[in-house]
């Protein structure tokens, strides 16, 4: 369990990072358009936090873990990424980010518990 809140706390870390260094715009046609329920203005957001959180979810799965989670979580990976799509919340960009953003959380937390071990 600590580990998934370091992985989630590491990755929206990366996240705040690269939101502030992207040069992208808002993936909508209309940055003064609005989005959702409530008028806040877009501005991009690299990588996607939506994605990042279902992705780091669904590498935190063990293979010991039920069939029937695993292939519901591995659904909902499928489903958020269509759904920003469709809706245009998200450029295609912002979500092959979010897949790279969520590794590498994964990846530096795992190497940085496996330091702190020995």
């Amino acid at each position: 369990m600590t580990r998934g809140f370091y992985i989630l706390a590491y990755a929206y870390a990366l996240r705040a990072i690269l939101i502030i260094l992207t040069p992208f715009g808002s993936s909508l046609d209309d940055p003064t358009k609005q989005y959702g329920a409530t008028n806040i203005q877009q501005n991009g957001s690299f990588p996607s936090g939506h994605t990042i959180m279902v992705v780091v979810a669904f590498i935190l799965l063990d293979k010991r873990d039920n069939l029937w989670v695993r292939a519901l979580l591995g659904l909902s990976v499928i489903e958020e990424v269509v759904c920003l799509l469709i809706s245009h919340g998200h450029y295609s960009l912002d979500i092959a980010g979010s897949f790279m953003a969520a590794y590498i959380a994964c990846y530096e937390v795992d190497r940085l518990m496996k330091k702190r071990a020995r």
